[in-house]
């Protein structure tokens, strides 16, 4: 092989390597600010036009929204995700935005940004899922009492302790609304036990103690 063939080659394997090596550097950039809790930074990363053209528009968006989630800006998580589902979305892109904007919005107690999602999901996820998403709703949101056998049901159900300990909690929840304390403590002090560890073991030791 001569030098001017291997050193065309070259710049031919190098220009090909050259967008991989690329993208790898800004993923651990965008990496060591998130971990590092500088969401201004990392949502100036992923707003620059290097990032857009190496990832594509569809990332640059659901990055961005995902830094807003972590900084609790309610009001530009809406926003973006009304600017995404606006848009000509594959149905799993449209699934993954919808949901992880529904639980967030669950979580945060926005009873019409959530209701604006679930209406979203009905249109790409599956039908088992939109049921149990429908019982989010009318039981985080609408503080309704009408799934507690469903959800019993749901846990002789194969899961795992801690999926088993979320029914529980809204089995409990339901109890609450209906006034019925005996119960309800029974579900919670459940849900308290396998929910260790997590945000809703503080939350339903709380609720007991109302």
């Amino acid at each position: 092989m001569s030098v001017a063939l291997l050193f065309l080659l070259l710049v031919a394997l190098g220009a090909a390597a050259f967008p991989y090596i690329l993208r790898s550097f800004m993923t651990n950039k965008l990496n060591r600010q998130m971990q590092a809790k500088q969401y201004d930074q990392a949502e100036h990363t992923v707003q620059s036009s290097i990032y857009r053209i190496l990832f594509g528009s569809y990332a640059q968006k659901t990055q961005q929204l995902e830094i807003r989630m972590l900084m609790d800006d309610t009001l530009q998580v809406y926003s973006l995700c009304q600017q995404l589902l606006t848009g000509r979305l594959a149905k799993k892109e449209r699934y993954a935005v919808a949901n992880a904007a529904y639980h967030y919005f669950l979580n945060k107690e926005e009873k019409e940004y959530a209701q604006t999602m679930l209406e979203q999901l009905k249109l790409c996820a599956d039908p088992a899922e939109i049921q149990y998403d429908a019982m989010l709703y009318r039981v985080l949101m609408e503080s309704k009492s009408e799934d507690i056998d469903w959800l019993k049901e749901k846990l002789e159900e194969p899961a795992s302790p801690q999926q088993k300990g979320y029914l529980q909690y809204l089995i409990g929840l339901q109890y609450i609304y209906q006034g019925n304390k005996k119960d309800a403590k029974v579900y919670l002090n459940r849900a308290k036990q396998s929910l260790k560890g997590t945000p809703y073991h503080k939350k339903i030791k709380r609720l007991m103690e109302e």
